[in-house]
């Protein structure tokens, strides 16, 4: 009786190859892995350092204080923006001598509708703030673009139908060409403004004012 060759195995069952011969190389896998991290890691370095094109800006203005509408521009600061914005912005050079249109708070930035004509030009439409009875109008009072009936007795006759560029407790801002600045100014002075929101149909005018 002949002994098997290796110990635990057949006389017909092959031997296990050694540790040594079982591995060969680094599998395929491993080569492609390593390649793709490679080359990731290049593309992440050669990408970080590329120049940056940063697009173009320019400067706008921001309301550095409360604007009030009929009165000169107020304090503002330059900023920067992107090109594309600032084209739809006032160019900080220009509000100088500018009219303010509406009522504006600090912060905003200035478009050329906040800001009229250059105070003083004559034959345009400008805004003049005037003093006015503002206790029949509804908590907060009157703003810009609310709809206002203008009189002199609460409850009588429209001196006007207007959309307001600004108000508050106890004044409102209007935009008026010289003629009617002219009509406000004598109302005022002989009766006084009164002011309260206009129905969605509006309300009747006076034929003449002071007649």
């Amino acid at each position: 009786m002949t002994s098997p060759a290796h110990p635990g195995y057949g006389t017909d069952d092959p031997a296990p190859a050694s540790a040594g011969a079982r591995r060969t190389g680094i599998e395929p896998w491993r080569v492609a892995v390593s390649a793709a991290i490679v080359a990731i890691v290049v593309a992440a370095i050669w990408l970080w350092g590329r120049p940056h094109r940063e697009p173009p800006h320019a400067l706008v203005a921001v309301t550095a204080e409360a604007w009030l509408a009929g009165q000169p521009a107020g304090a503002f600061e330059a900023v920067t923006v992107p090109q594309e914005l600032a084209g739809t912005m006032a160019d900080p050079d220009s509000i100088a001598g500018s009219v303010v249109a509406f009522d504006v708070p600090a912060g905003i930035l200035v478009s050329p509708a906040l800001l009229g004509p250059p105070d003083g030009a004559s034959g345009t439409r400008t805004v003049i703030r005037l003093s006015a009875d503002t206790s029949a109008w509804p908590e907060p009072g009157p703003r810009a673009g609310s709809r206002a009936v203008v009189a002199g007795v609460l409850g009588g006759c429209a001196l006007d139908v207007a959309t307001l560029a600004g108000g508050a407790e106890g004044s409102i801002v209007v935009h008026v060409d010289p003629s009617e600045a002219a009509r406000y100014a004598r109302a005022a002075e002989l009766d006084g403004l009164v002011v309260w929101p206009a129905p969605p149909d509006g309300w009747p005018e006076c034929r003449s004012v002071g007649g």
